[in-house]
Formats: C-alpha cells, sequence, structure tokens
C-alpha cells in the first residue's frame, strides 16, 4: 500500500465576511458580503477593534481521491485564539490556542472535486 503523503495548499485568496447575516453559514455564502483577501497577511485590513466575529471561506477543487483505508486531514498553521472549522457544511472541530498549530480529520467530510472550507 503506498503511503505517501499528498499535500494540496490551501493558501492563497480566501473570503472573509462579518457574522453578521452569515449566522451558521457554514455550507454556502455570498461573495457580495465578503471581503477577498490573502491569508494570513490579509488579515491586517479588517478592523482590528472590532469584536464581531469573522466567517472565512475557501472554495476548492480538489485532485484528491478518496481511498479506503486512508484519512485525509487538515492541517492548520495557527489562529487568532478560536477557530471552529467546517467542510462542506460539516462541522470538523475546534482550536481555541492562539497561534498553535492543529490537525482535524475531515475524511467523512471531504469530497472529490469541488469543497467549501468554513472556518469562524
Amino acid at each position: 500500500m503506498d503511503t505517501a503523503a499528498v499535500r494540496q495548499e490551501l493558501s492563497g485568496f480566501w473570503y472573509a465576511c462579518p457574522e453578521k447575516g452569515n449566522e451558521n453559514r457554514t455550507a454556502a455564502f455570498s461573495e457580495k458580503d465578503c471581503v477577498r483577501m490573502g491569508l494570513p497577511a490579509g488579515i491586517a485590513a479588517l478592523d482590528p477593534k472590532s469584536k464581531e466575529p469573522v466567517w472565512f471561506y475557501y472554495p476548492f477543487t480538489s485532485e484528491l481521491q478518496k481511498c479506503e483505508n486512508r484519512r485525509i486531514f487538515l492541517n492548520i498553521c495557527r489562529v487568532d485564539y478560536f477557530c471552529a472549522v467546517y467542510l462542506n457544511g460539516q462541522y470538523i472541530g475546534t482550536q481555541c490556542h492562539a497561534e498553535k498549530p492543529f490537525r482535524l480529520d475531515v475524511t467523512e467530510a471531504f469530497r472529490e472535486g469541488e469543497n467549501l472550507l468554513a472556518c469562524r
């Protein structure tokens, strides 16, 4: 069995949307309500004084294929204090340690082809 790791980079342009009007939108979002920005550098463009939660969306197409007995993981390098993660509308997990990398198993929610990663 081939156990080599396959990576797909998810850095680049994300959509940042204020939570107001986007509550519980884990499987879809409206681009018109969002700011398109490169992460992590683009986050400085958001209002640092705002206490309003922000949703970050990353639609992506994957060429990875699901295989029996193989898990698919999402590695996140860091978040700003708290992050709830959803893939294709399915809750994956939460991290509440600022600046600390974490890994989540996304095998069940992952789809071959089009996916939507949502982080709050």
